[in-house]
């Protein structure tokens, strides 16, 4: 019974997940916010973690309709919200591997820690790491 198995993972069990992970990182920015020694980490990742799961449900979604309906190939919009799924996803993972790195920096240089890994470098390596992977993507998505 594959096709049963597709229809429910695509029409069901993925947007059920995209609706649990946007509530989830609602909370976590909205608890956050709250806080006054908030990281502005934490609402990075959020944000990506949800465009990854919102470009993903989208591909799924455009995938099944147009693999039943017409040709996948042919789709830019399938092609489109593909690379941004990857684009969010490898932000993701870059952006929580820093996290963890600035977590080791401060824990290993406790006084001068805090002030290498502040705001004003997390907003950098933000900027700096959504350049960097999305001029990667770049030349796949100006070639179709």
């Amino acid at each position: 019974y594959p096709l049963i198995g597709e229809t429910l993972y695509v029409l069901i069990i993925k947007p059920v997940l995209l609706i649990a992970v946007l509530i989830t990182n609602i909370i976590v920015v909205v608890a956050g916010c709250r806080e006054k020694h908030y990281s502005i980490i934490l609402s990075v990742i959020a944000f990506y973690d949800t465009s990854t799961i919102l470009f993903s449900t989208i591909y799924t979604i455009s995938t099944y309709v147009a693999g039943n309906v017409l040709s996948v190939s042919g789709c830019y919009i399938n092609h489109l919200v593909g690379s941004l799924a990857f684009i969010f996803h490898s932000l993701s993972i870059l952006t929580t591997t820093y996290l963890a790195c600035q977590r080791c920096v401060i824990c290993l240089f406790p006084f001068s820690g805090p002030r290498i890994c502040g705001q004003k470098t997390t907003v950098v390596f933000s900027i700096v790491s959504f350049v960097l992977i999305t001029s990667m993507e770049m030349p796949f998505l100006l070639v179709r």
